[in-house]
């Protein structure tokens, strides 16, 4: 019989030939043949296929969030108005929080996917810019577009029948105006608001007092620090009013 000498490394101390990797570039699982993946694989497997199935759920069975904002654009605009302080452009898209300013001379207008239009202008009889920010938007049971009028005035046409946005809200120093399938003029300043009733509906809500006014096509009222002003007769097609219901305003201003 031949003797065979085996040299055992000593404890601690033992060293393996390294093996070949497979061609793929992973080991493959001991004792498995080739295409079958271990329970530890197809575990991992599965509960990987269930997160993605709760994604899908949650994305909307699409994976596609929902819109965060309005659908809402410049579409017209004069001279000098600014978005957050930098000039403005056509066809710019706003987001919520964005603040438009229009100066002496100029107007902008405000467009949402409903067709709803919010007009600009800067105050000539008071000699003061308007600021307006879109400060919230709201998909709730009433789906809500607000405002927050700090200074001038601005029309709004709202259609009746729209899908979208269900109604609109313009916060001005004493008021907040709830407008839906409207057409109306809000102007702010001087710690008094004034609302001018086209066409349609609006409700009045004093600031802190919770106090409502409901007012009729052709009406006009407001509030500053004491109350509700007297509602009084509005003619909106007048030679003074007519800009601010009418939807192309570039008739209204020589450099277009």
């Amino acid at each position: 019989m031949t003797r065979v000498r085996i040299d055992v490394p000593p404890s601690g101390g033992c060293e393996r030939a390294p093996l070949a990797p497979p061609r793929s570039g992973c080991p493959r699982p001991v004792g498995l043949a080739a295409g079958r993946a271990a329970p530890g694989a197809r575990s991992i497997r599965c509960v990987l296929a269930l997160v993605l199935f709760a994604g899908w759920l949650v994305g909307g069975c699409g994976g596609t969030p929902a819109p965060q904002g309005p659908d809402a654009r410049l579409i017209e605009l004069g001279k000098k108005v600014e978005v957050n302080g930098k000039p403005a452009v056509k066809e710019q898209k706003l987001a919520i929080r964005d603040v438009v300013e229009v100066f002496e001379g100029s107007f902008a207008v405000l467009k949402f996917g409903d067709g709803t239009r919010v007009n600009l202008f800067y105050d000539d009889l008071n000699k003061r810019p308007t600021r307006l920010e879109m400060s919230a938007f709201a998909k709730k049971t009433v789906t809500t577009m607000a405002f927050k009028l700090a200074s001038g005035l601005l029309s709004a046409i709202v259609p009746p029948k729209r899908q979208g946005i269900d109604r609109y809200e313009v916060e001005g120093a004493q008021t907040v105006t709830s407008i839906e399938g409207t057409q109306v003029k809000i102007s702010t300043g001087g710690g008094r608001d004034e609302i001018a009733l086209h066409e349609g509906k609006v409700v009045i809500t004093r600031k802190g007092t919770g106090q409502t006014l409901e007012l009729r096509p052709r009406t006009r009222s407001g509030a500053d620090e004491r109350g509700f002003l007297p509602v009084e007769a509005y003619n909106g097609m007048s030679r003074t009013e007519e800009r601010y219901f009418n939807t192309d305003l570039r008739i209204f201003y020589r450099w277009y």
